[in-house]
This record gives structure tokens, C-alpha cells and sequence, in this order.
């Protein structure tokens, strides 16, 4: 048994000691009361009789004021031991007032022996089942009470007192032995009912374990179906316009007529809005997943604030709103990008949802931390909705899906960020009135003034040579298609086998650049493919795979730059740029 099992079992098991012993108390009262009584009748051991019934009183006094000391000790559970043994002191002073009688009244005629063997020895054997539960404390009023009795019989002539003291010291063996036994039966009882208790407890726990995750499995399929319901139709709605728009170019190309530039600049827009579903359930995915690898770091805050401002400023005034980002010396410690995408949605939805007034960006200090808020004067939020608006798909005032007013993601990813990175996220709302959103996060050393770097320059590539491998086709075409349109030549195929056979026949050129599709037929993957185009040409060129997985787990260790699809030219070329600058500077390096 353990040594917690035991301490549990012994605090059962004085508690029930406590719990009989006022009936205890009551019947030692009475039962000396009528010793007294019987044996009043000779004058000269009246004051002596009054002077022990006055024991017998202040002990029972004493024990009594023991037992309102443990009920009113809130620890008395941890310190069962401790009052165990304070019972058996208690014990064996009564123990003593009771053999003083047998002792110091003992008179060699029946009048007196009998009510004193009848007294003491039924004081001894009910104690087997009032106090026999803890076995200390009745070996301790047996011995005390009986002995002096057993030892006067002894001490007296004649075959009766020496058979009385036999029967006497018998009979208090045979209660110790009972009062073992007792005690043993007590606390396998009281063993089982407490490991009863505990597979109580324990199943009772598990059922409540059950319910809790029958109602989270319940309420994430509630959710899920949400989330599948609200995905397919902002997924449906712009492919349903690509759809429309592809069809009237088509049918303008089948008549001979030049493309709408209104029509492919809708088509243009539907695209936009389709990537931008799909990358903010990107994000939402990798920060629910935990899957995101913050680089966090010391850095100012107002670079970010100056992006901010540059980014929405338009849309503030398209809107006839004020924006206002007030200007910070503050440094944190987070992850630049992913803060920046928080802050970033956060004054989006408060632009969205705000129709008269003004946006503010700010921070102060607290202590050790920074708060970074968004305020604006919009629509503000019911108490009801403070919960669900951090779920996905959920809008505010937005029943018909108009994707004029967002997606309902943009909170969701914040929330998503926010734990991933350990920030705190605070709301304060009025209905009508506007809302706050707040980010603490902590304060980081200022460090030395931020570079502002210059855009870079785009990047020649007239007549330059560009490697395409993809087993998609069409992508691998439409790909072709655009750098071509740069004034590249491109040697495309679904391997390296077949990019190097195009090389080849073209009188193997020099490549600037590989582009490289992550996952392509038969098991080979995109770095694999451009290492051996590395070596085929004999020198180090750039590369840039690109791919759809959602993963990021999947191509973290490519050795090479990633780009998600599905990705616009005019991102493409910027990473274009920004591969083949970096080379040009570790060709420079001496």
C-alpha cells in the first residue's frame, strides 16, 4: 500500500474513532454512575466514591474537549497520526480512573466484587467495538483498567481470587484479540469502500471526459461543416465568374474580335480574389496546426506601422474615413512578419466594418510589455458575438456572403497568431459605438535605427535563358507563356531529362535561373531534378521551386527558396529579381 493509500486509510479510520466516541463517553458516565449507586451503601467509600465519579467527569471533560479540538481542525485529514495518538492518551487516562476503582475499592466480599467485575469488565469489553477500530487506543484502556483489579485478585488467598484473576487476565487477552481483529476487519472495509470510491471517481471522471469530447467533437463538426459550407461558396463564386469571363474572351477571340481589356481586367479580379481565399486558408490551416516556426526577434515597430499606413491609406479615403497611425519609438520582441499579417488584417476589418469616423493605429507601454491597438468607430460588436468572430467564416451583418465585405478569416488567423506566438489579444466594444482590438506583446532593447532599404531594381532578362520543369502542362505552358513575354527563352519539360534535352539542342546555354514544381510524376521531387541539372551544366544556377502543398513541413529542408501557388507574374518576377540580385552579389563577393 502506498504510503498516500495509507495516510487515506488511517484518516478514515480516526474519524470513525472520533465519530463514536461521544456514545462512548456517555455510556462511561453512566455506567459509573451506577457503581456509585451500588456501592453507596457503605458510608466510609461514600467520599471516596464521590472523589472518583469527580475523576470520572473530569476525564470524560477532557476527552470531550480532544474531540471538539478534531472536529475543528480543517487539517485533521493530514494529521489523522496526530490525533490517533491523542485519542489513545485520552484513552489510557480513562484507563487509569477506571483501574484505580478495581484498585483502591477492592474489598473480598461479593457486595463489592461483583459490580466492580461486572463494571470493569464491561467497560473493557464494549471499548472492543467502540474503540477496538484503532487498536492503540484499546490496548491502552484494557491493560490500564483490568490490570489493577487482575493483580488484587492475585494478591488475595483462597482458590476464588486466583481463579477470578485467570478468568480476568483470559478475558482481557481475548478482547485484545478481538479488538485486532476488529480493527483489521475496519480498515479492509473502510480499503475496499475508498478503492470503491476512487473507480467511482475515476469512471465518473472518464464519462465526463466522454461527454466533453462527444460535445467538442460535436461542435467541431458543427464547425466543420460551417467552415465546408461558407469555403465552397467563396470558392465557387469567382471561378464561377473566371468561368464566364474565359467564355465571353473566347467567344470574342471565335469572332475575330481583340480581348475586353474590361473583361480580362474582371477575370484578372476574380483570380485575385481566389488566391486570396486560398492563402488565407493557407495561413489559418498552418497557425491552427501550430505548424508556422516563428523567428522571433528584437526589432522597431514603426517600419511596420509605415507599411501600414502606405497600404491602407487609399482605402481609408475611398471610404471617406480617416486613418491615422501614430508614429512609435517602440521596440518588440515577436515575429516581424507574422505581427505584421495580424496588424495587417486587424485595420483591414476595421476599415471594413467602419462607415463614418476614423481609424487609429497606436501602442503604448505597460510595464514590461507594449499594447499595440487598432481603434476605429464602425458597427462595434455584441457581447454575444465576442466569442465568434474569431471563428472562420464568421461575418458580423454579412448574411449574404458579399465578399465586398471579406471572407471571414481575417480574425480567425489573428486569433490563430496570437496563441502561436504567445501574444495576448484583448477586445473592448460598444455596439454603434466602434471597437478596440489590442495585442500585448513583449518590449524589446532598442537597438540601432532601421535601414530603409530602396525597392530593387528590376532585373534585365532579355534573352535570357530560364529552365521550367513541371509535369503539369498547362501550368508548364502558361509559365513559358509569361517569361517569354519578358523576353526569355525557356527550356521546359516534366524532368530534368527533358529540360537538359532542350538545353542540348539549343546548343547547351547557360540557364540564369531553374524554376522547379515540388512534386512531380514517378516520386521525384523539384530539388532533386534541378541538382542534376546543376550538374549537368557544371555550375551553381538559382533556383526556385514551386508548389502547392500546404505542408510547409514538406519542403522544409528543399535546400532551395519556396513560392506557394498559386502565384501572379508580377510576384513571380519580384522573386526573380530578388534570386538572381542575390547571386550577382555572392558572384561579387571576393
Amino acid at each position: 500500500m502506498t504510503v498516500e493509500a495509507e495516510q487515506r486509510l488511517l484518516a478514515e479510520q480516526v474519524g470513525l474513532l472520533h465519530h463514536q466516541a461521544p456514545s462512548g463517553y456517555i455510556g462511561s458516565f453512566v455506567s459509573a454512575a451506577v457503581l456509585v449507586w451500588v456501592l453507596w451503601d457503605e458510608p466510609q467509600e461514600r467520599t471516596n466514591l464521590l472523589i472518583w465519579m469527580f475523576m470520572v467527569c473530569a476525564t470524560i471533560g477532557l476527552r470531550w474537549f480532544e474531540f471538539e479540538a478534531y472536529r475543528a481542525d480543517s487539517r485533521r485529514l493530514q494529521r489523522a497520526a496526530w490525533w490517533g495518538w491523542w485519542f489513545t492518551l485520552g484513552a489510557a487516562i480513562s484507563g487509569v480512573t477506571w483501574g484505580y476503582l478495581g484498585w483502591a475499592f477492592f474489598q473480598p466480599t461479593l457486595l463489592f466484587l461483583l459490580p466492580m467485575t461486572l463494571g470493569l469488565a464491561g467497560q473493557v469489553g464494549l471499548s472492543v467495538t467502540s474503540i477496538g477500530i484503532f487498536l492503540p487506543a484499546h490496548v491502552a484502556f484494557n491493560v490500564l483498567t483490568l490490570t489493577p483489579f487482575v493483580l488484587r485478585n492475585y494478591l488475595e488467598e483462597g482458590r476464588l481470587f486466583f481463579g477470578q484473576s485467570i478468568a480476568l487476565l483470559v478475558f482481557m487477552i481475548a478482547c485484545l484479540f478481538f479488538a485486532r481483529r476488529q480493527q483489521t476487519m475496519i480498515r479492509e472495509a473502510i480499503r475496499l469502500r475508498l478503492d470503491n470510491q476512487d473507480l467511482f471517481d475515476q469512471v465518473t471522471h472518464e464519462n465526463e471526459r466522454v461527454v466533453e469530447a462527444r460535445r467538442q467533437a460535436e461542435t467541431a463538426n458543427e464547425a466543420k461543416t460551417r467552415f465546408l459550407a461558407a469555403a465552397s461558396h467563396d470558392l465557387r463564386q469567382p471561378l464561377q465568374a473566371m468561368t464566364l469571363f474565359v467564355d465571353a474572351i473566347d467567344d470574342g477571340i471565335r469572332r475575330r474580335k481583340e480581348a475586353d481589356a474590361v473583361l480580362v481586367g474582371k477575370l484578372r479580379s476574380s483570380c485575385d480574389s481566389l488566391e486570396m481565399l486560398l492563402d488565407s486558408l493557407l495561413d489559418l490551416s498552418h497557425a491552427d496546426a501550430g505548424a508556422l516556426k516563428p523567428e522571433v526577434r528584437d526589432f522597431a515597430l514603426q517600419p511596420i506601422f509605415d507599411r501600414l499606413r502606405r497600404e491602407f491609406t487609399d482605402q481609408a479615403a475611398e471610404k471617406g474615413l480617416l486613418l491615422r497611425v501614430v508614429p512609435s519609438q517602440a521596440w518588440v520582441r515577436s515575429d516581424p512578419a507574422l505581427l505584421e499579417r495580424m496588424l495587417r488584417n486587424l485595420t483591414a476589418n476595421a476599415l471594413r466594418y467602419t462607415e463614418q469616423g476614423a481609424v487609429m493605429v497606436c501602442c503604448r507601454k505597460r510595464g514590461g510589455n507594449v499594447h499595440i491597438e487598432v481603434r476605429d468607430s464602425g458597427i462595434g460588436i455584441p457581447d454575444h458575438a465576442r466569442r465568434e468572430i474569431f471563428h472562420e467564416f464568421y461575418q458580423l451583418d454579412n448574411p449574404e456572403r458579399d465578399r465586398r465585405k471579406g471572407l471571414g478569416l481575417g480574425l480567425a488567423i489573428v486569433d490563430a497568431l496570437a496563441r502561436q506566438l504567445g501574444h495576448r489579444l484583448d477586445l473592448r466594444s460598444t455596439p454603434g459605438r466602434g471597437s478596440v482590438f489590442a495585442v500585448e506583446l513583449p518590449s524589446g532593447p532598442p537597438g540601432p535605427a532601421p535601414n530603409v532599404q530602396s525597392p530593387l531594381a528590376s532585373v534585365g532578362l532579355e534573352g535570357a535563358w530560364i529552365v521550367v520543369i513541371d509535369d503539369n502542362a498547362p501550368i508548364r505552358d502558361a509559365l513559358a507563356k509569361v517569361l517569354e513575354s519578358w523576353g526569355c527563352y525557356v527550356a521546359g519539360g516534366e524532368n530534368a531529362d527533358e529540360a537538359m534535352a532542350v538545353l542540348t539542342a539549343s546548343g547547351r546555354p547557360t540557364p540564369v535561373a531553374i524554376l522547379a514544381d515540388w512534386r512531380l510524376r514517378e516520386g521525384r521531387v523539384g530539388s532533386e531534378e534541378a541538382l542534376r541539372l546543376r550538374e549537368f551544366l557544371g555550375q551553381v544556377v538559382p533556383v526556385l521551386l514551386i508548389t502547392g502543398d500546404t505542408d510547409p513541413e514538406a519542403t522544409r529542408n528543399a535546400g532551395f527558396p519556396v513560392i506557394h501557388k498559386p502565384i501572379q507574374a508580377f510576384r513571380l518576377r519580384a522573386r526573380l529579381d530578388a534570386l538572381l540580385t542575390n547571386q550577382d552579389a555572392k558572384n561579387s563577393d571576393p
